[in-house]
């Protein structure tokens, strides 16, 4: 067998052609088609190593065209190729990677590749701007301008904002924002008034680059828009300007059902941060939906500022069950030991789900007046278990850590099996040596799995003394 080759004298072996920067016999390596993937893997070598002289051949397994072989297999030689190409950056391989645009399923391959290629490339992107014959060359050049970042692109790329496709009129518009000209404001603010809601989704994307007042404004106007994705996109830009006159729209917002909207709402909410606090607070006793209030509850949470903390403890008290275990978790998140009293009231729910999140909010503070109470939290995995409880309950003891102990000792002794099972085993994790005899104890006990933890517990616990 050749000193190239594995398998089979016919294979290629492309790592170790690698390994040797061995360029003639990659080239070849394009083209082997008793196994479609020598040619990706070929590509990539190629790419890694960055000859020229690789180029020509690597354009062609770009644009060939190939029926004998499946549409996935050739997808994925074209996109090794392109990606091989924009590693070498070579100003040959710009016309075909353009070109490209109209037969590749996913452009970004191409984009990355003439990214890569940079400012060579700008004056044939602009070029194939006016290419009548087919929208994917406009539309894709237009997205490979705005990621170069040139304003020699702004003025082309602000004429296709009125081109009769859609599809380049959305490139045109993100495009703009990628490149951050304050000129480009004007446009994009003629361009929301669209027909397709996508563009105005771009178009709410591409004003989230700008800090101009009147972006701000129609943002907001845009979160009445009858279509998700431009409210979506309208919610992301406003939460990064951060303008403090989004606040009260936001949280207006939270009562929506849709719950890609929800949580990008709370992500918004939370990049503004403490100027929202106050009208966060004060949306925890909206009576007209508790989305409204769980959400506000949530996002005081994430921000983390303790003059949240009484408003979040009064939502323990919430005729909404989500509401409360939002309440609750927020005020694990913060951690203040002003809520651990609350909380410990809190875990006597009627709700199992905010029983879990009570759990997990005393398990995140950690405070040793919670001892009794995690311990509780251990007993039953429907109650508390699958809402997280049983996990935060075990971290919180973990954390309150000695001062635990012998609550934990004490509860080796409770008639429920959960509680004895994860006592000993947090005992182990502890490592006091005054669990030691009780472990032991526990070792001879009826039940084989309390003997199975005991007995891990106690190696680990006499490794550590």
């Amino acid at each position: 067998m050749g000193k190239y080759y594995r398998f089979s004298v016919d294979e290629p072996d492309i790592d170790l052609l690698l390994s040797n920067n061995d360029v003639e016999e990659l080239i070849k390596a394009l083209n082997f088609n008793k196994d479609p993937f020598v040619p990706v893997d070929a590509a990539e070598a190629l790419g890694k190593i960055g000859d020229s002289r690789a180029v020509e051949p690597l354009i062609y397994l770009l644009i060939k065209e190939n029926e004998d072989t499946s549409p996935d297999i050739v997808c994925s030689q074209r996109w090794a190729a392109a990606e091989a190409l924009g590693r070498i950056g070579d100003i040959r391989a710009i016309d075909p990677l353009i070109k490209s645009f109209k037969t590749f399923q996913t452009i970004d391959p191409l984009i990355d590749a003439i990214q890569k290629i940079g400012t060579p490339a700008v004056e044939a992107l602009i070029i194939a701007l006016d290419y009548k014959k087919d929208w994917r060359i406009r539309s894709g050049a237009a997205l490979s301008l705005g990621k170069i970042g040139d304003l020699k692109a702004f003025d082309p790329l602000v004429n296709c904002l009125t081109d009769t496709s859609y599809n380049v009129r959305l490139s045109a518009a993100i495009a703009l924002g990628y490149l951050g000209d304050n000129r480009a404001v004007d446009h994009l603010i003629i361009l929301f008034d669209d027909e397709n809601e996508d563009v105005r989704a771009g178009v709410a994307k591409s004003l989230g680059n700008f800090t101009d007042k009147r972006s701000v404004e129609l943002l907001i106007t845009a979160l009445n828009d009858p279509y998700s994705i431009v409210r979506f996109y309208a919610i992301v830009a406003l939460g990064t300007i951060k303008d403090n006159h989004a606040i009260k729209p936001l949280i207006e917002i939270l009562k929506e059902s849709d719950h890609e909207i929800n949580d990008v709402t709370i992500e918004a909410l939370q990049k503004i941060g403490t100027p929202a606090v106050e009208s966060l607070i004060l949306a925890l006793n909206d009576p007209s939906d508790f989305k409204i209030r769980s959400g506000s509850a949530r996002v005081l949470g994430k921000i983390g500022d303790v003059r949240a903390i009484d408003a979040l403890i009064n939502s323990l008290q919430d005729d909404h069950p989500l509401v409360r275990c939002a309440a609750a978790e927020s005020l694990g998140y913060i951690g203040d030991i002003r809520a651990v009293d609350p909380l410990i009231k809190a875990f006597n729910d009627k709700d199992d789900m905010v029983c879990g999140c009570v759990a997990n909010a005393l398990g995140m503070i950690g405070d040793v007046r919670s001892t009794d109470t995690l311990i509780a939290a251990l007993k039953d995995s429907h109650r508390t278990g699958y809402y997280g409880g049983r996990s935060g309950a075990c971290k919180g003891l973990r954390k309150i850590g000695i001062p635990a102990v012998e609550s934990l000792i004490r509860a080796m002794n409770n008639p429920e099996f959960e509680i004895r099972f994860f006592a000993i085993q947090l005992l182990g994790d502890i490592g006091d040596e005054r669990a030691i005899d009780s472990l032991k104890a526990a070792c001879n006990d009826n039940n084989e799995m309390i003997r199975k933890v005991a007995t891990e517990a106690l190696v680990k616990l006499e490794k550590e003394n």
